[in-house]
C-alpha cells in the first residue's frame, strides 16, 4: 500500500426537493495521504447527473455510478475505466435501471453483475417501474438486465406510503443478496444465479420493528452476519444466521443517538472496519458519527463513543483500506471530514483535516490490493 491512495467523491449536480439545493460537479476524485489524512482534489468528472452512489471494482479497473435525478422517470448506471496513475475517469457506457430515483449500486464480488436498488420503483403518474435490477457487466460493459424486481408494501410512516428498496449487498461467492425495503420495514434475502443473473423468489423476508426504515446493510466477512441501519428509528439492528432454524434473526438492536438526545435525526451510512472489530454509523440531525465495538463471537455492539462530523447531514462515511482512517461526507456542509480510527480503543481522533467540497453524497476507495 503505498502513502497515497485514491477515492472517488460522488455529488449532487441537480436539485432533489427534500434536499438543500444542489451544489456538486459530478465525480471528484481525490488522494488521502495515509500518513497525515490530509486530501488532495486531482480531477472531476462532468456529464453526469447526480451520481449519488458509486461503486468499484474489486481489481480497481472500473467505476460505476448511479444518477438519482427527480424528475427522471428512470434512472441510470454509467459505467467509466479507471487511470490507477492519473486518477481520470474514462465512460464506457450506460444503462437505464428501469426505476425512478436509482439510490444505490453494487457490484457482486465476482464482478459479474451490477445490482441497482431503485428507491422509488415508479412515479404516481406513469407505469410501475422496477425496484431492484440486476445489470451484466463485462470488461466494464454494462449489459441490459438479466433480470429485475418488482416490491409492493408499505409501513406505518406517512414516508413508507409504498416500497422503498434502498440498498443491497452481496455475500463472497455471489450466492447471497440481502436487499433493505425502507418502506416496508424489511430485509429480504435472494439467491442470485450466477449463470443467468437472475434472482429466485426471496428465500426470507426479515420484518424489523414497525417503522424502522432499513436504509443501508453490511455483511461480516463469514456472511452469516448482518448489520442493518435504520434511517427512521435511528437504530442498527444485528441479524445473525440461526443455524438451528435455517433462517437469519434479528438478534440486537442500538440507538445510533446517545441517550437523553431527543432531537430529530435520521441515520444514514453504516461501514465496517476492515478487521471486523468496530462499526460506525451517520446520523443526521444530530450530525455525528457513533462507533460500536463488535463482540468478535456474536457480533453484539457496545457503544464506544459519538463524534461530531464538522458539517451538516454527514450522509456517507468509508473507511481506507488500510483501515487507518474514517471519512465522513458532509451532504449539507460541503465537506468531509477525516477521523483517524484508533486501533486499540476503537475511538476517533481528528486529524484536523476537514475537506471543502460541493454536495457529497457518495465516498468510495479503490479496493485494497
Amino acid at each position: 500500500m503505498t502513502a497515497e491512495t485514491l477515492l472517488f467523491v460522488g455529488t449532487l449536480t441537480r436539485d432533489v426537493p427534500s434536499f438543500d439545493p444542489a451544489r456538486g460537479r459530478g465525480i471528484i476524485t481525490l488522494v488521502l495521504d495515509s500518513r497525515s489524512g490530509g486530501l488532495s482534489r486531482i480531477t472531476e468528472t462532468a456529464g453526469i447527473d447526480n451520481p449519488t452512489y458509486l461503486a468499484l471494482d474489486s481489481a480497481n479497473h472500473f467505476l460505476y455510478a448511479t444518477s438519482e435525478v427527480y424528475e427522471w422517470h428512470e434512472g441510470t448506471v454509467t459505467g467509466y475505466r479507471v487511470d490507477l496513475a492519473s486518477g481520470l475517469l474514462t465512460y464506457i457506457n450506460k444503462q437505464p435501471t428501469l426505476g425512478h430515483l436509482s439510490a444505490h449500486v453494487s457490484l457482486v464480488p465476482s464482478g459479474r453483475y451490477l445490482v441497482v436498488a431503485n428507491y422509488s420503483a415508479q412515479k404516481p403518474d406513469v407505469a410501475p417501474g422496477r425496484s431492484v435490477t440486476v445489470l451484466p457487466v463485462h470488461n466494464g460493459w454494462i449489459c441490459p438486465p438479466s433480470h429485475s424486481l418488482v416490491r409492493h408494501g408499505s409501513g406505518p410512516l406517512a414516508s413508507q406510503e409504498r416500497a422503498h428498496a434502498h440498498c443491497t449487498t452481496t455475500t463472497r461467492g455471489d450466492g447471497l443478496l440481502a436487499l433493505a425495503d425502507l418502506g416496508t420495514d424489511e430485509v429480504i434475502f435472494h439467491r442470485l444465479d450466477a449463470d443467468s443473473g437472475r434472482l429466485s423468489e426471496p428465500i426470507q423476508a426479515l420484518k424489523l420493528p414497525p417503522g424502522s426504515g432499513p436504509r443501508h446493510v453490511v455483511f461480516s466477512d463469514c456472511g452469516r452476519r448482518l448489520y442493518v441501519i435504520n434511517e427512521w428509528s435511528s437504530t442498527i439492528a444485528l441479524v445473525n444466521w440461526d443455524e438451528a432454524l435455517g433462517r437469519f434473526k434479528h438478534t440486537q438492536t442500538v440507538s445510533t443517538t446517545p441517550d437523553g438526545f431527543s432531537g430529530a435525526n435520521r441515520s444514514a451510512a453504516i461501514a465496517l472496519s476492515p478487521d471486523g472489530r468496530w462499526l460506525f454509523g451517520t446520523n443526521r440531525g444530530h450530525d455525528s458519527v457513533v462507533v460500536f465495538r463488535i463482540d468478535p463471537e456474536f457480533g453484539q455492539l457496545s457503544p464506544v463513543g459519538y463524534h461530531t462530523t464538522g458539517g451538516r447531514t454527514p450522509r456517507s462515511c468509508a473507511i481506507d483500506p488500510t483501515g487507518q482512517f474514517l471519512l465522513i461526507g458532509n451532504q449539507d456542509g460541503h465537506s468531509i471530514k477525516v477521523f483517524r480510527i484508533d486501533e486499540h480503543a476503537g475511538t476517533l481522533i481528528d486529524s484536523g483535516t476537514q475537506f471543502a467540497i460541493a454536495s457529497p453524497m457518495c465516498i468510495t476507495f479503490l479496493a485494497s490490493a
